[in-house]
């Protein structure tokens, strides 16, 4: 977890704090249909707000690091190229995460609220959105990759000592 994007991240602990408080049976003797519904409603509402803010956050950076590529196709910097694969890369691990949490807190909410709307929440909206936007992320990182190496050779022939280049560029073979 990067520690400057935290405000950014899915907030699991309040996502969980509410749903103990909607599912609490002392609390809500009232099971109706009704309850139901504005149980489902009201932990969606709070759930699509922390999708939007994720989301506004990967698309505000996912578009930074698209001016990035296009300028770095056309030029030599090697450096350049290293430090957005960087960026790529934990971008790449904050959607992945996010993506997991939502997964986890969706699970939890069908299981507390004996439903199966959080699985198919999930399954409908949540993922596929998250996978396009790593696709994309990936694109931009096979990129960055094919450009670095049409300019400077083979990437896997870099070895710096205490250096992180060699993860980035693993990121890129493992696709």
């Amino acid at each position: 977890m990067t520690e400057e994007w935290e405000a950014n991240y899915v907030d699991y602990k309040e996502l969980k704090k509410l749903l103990m408080e909607l599912c609490d049976d002392k609390n809500n003797k009232q099971t109706t249909p009704v309850h139901r519904t504005d149980r489902n409603s009201t932990f969606l509402r709070s759930l699509w707000k922390q999708f939007q803010k994720i989301d506004k956050f990967i698309t505000d950076n996912e578009r930074d690091i698209a001016g990035k590529v296009k300028h770095l196709e056309k030029t030599q910097d090697a450096t350049g190229i290293v430090a957005t694969m960087k960026d790529l890369e934990r971008l790449l691990s904050f959607v992945e995460l996010n993506q997991e949490g939502i997964r986890k807190i969706l699970k939890k909410y069908d299981k507390k609220a004996t439903s199966t709307i959080g699985y198919e929440y999930y399954c409908n909206m949540v993922r596929p959105h998250f996978q396009s936007k790593l696709a994309i992320l990936t694109h931009y990182n096979k990129c960055l990759l094919k450009t670095y190496s049409s300019q400077f050779g083979d990437p896997s022939d870099i070895t710096v000592s205490g250096d992180q280049s060699e993860s980035v560029f693993s990121l890129a073979f493992d696709q």
